[in-house]
């Protein structure tokens, strides 16, 4: 660790503290990649059911409004790289999609139900 000092005295209730920290000096964060992913709904927009093919093995598709509010949680059995989910009690609208992948990764896309 390598001290990280500043300049000059910190009063503290009166009297004066000196302060030493540890940690990383001058630390950056580099651009963080994600394994593309081949995710596709269709028909756009859906009106009662909604098809999904993706490049790998997914494990759920979680759909969410556009408030943040999860609508509909579909479990895929099996890892499958592919679903047909029901959505014709789904209101209008542009969703979000979030697909979680069986290798622990996830991707997402929007989706337009439109009855």
């Amino acid at each position: 660790n390598t001290p990280i000092t500043g300049s000059g005295a910190i009063s503290a209730g009166g009297t004066e503290k000196e302060m030493t920290a540890y940690g990383v000096k001058n630390a950056s964060v580099g651009p963080i990649t994600l394994a593309p992913t081949s995710i596709h709904f269709y028909p756009d927009p859906a009106v009662d059911q909604l098809n999904a093919t993706f490049d790998r093995p997914a494990k759920r598709i979680l759909l969410y409004a556009p408030s943040g509010q999860m609508v509909r949680s579909f479990a895929l059995s099996g890892g499958r790289s592919d679903a047909m989910l029901w959505v014709g009690d789904v209101p209008n609208g542009v969703y979000y999609a979030r697909i979680e992948f069986a290798d622990g990764s996830e991707g997402s896309e929007h989706v337009v139900i439109q009855h």
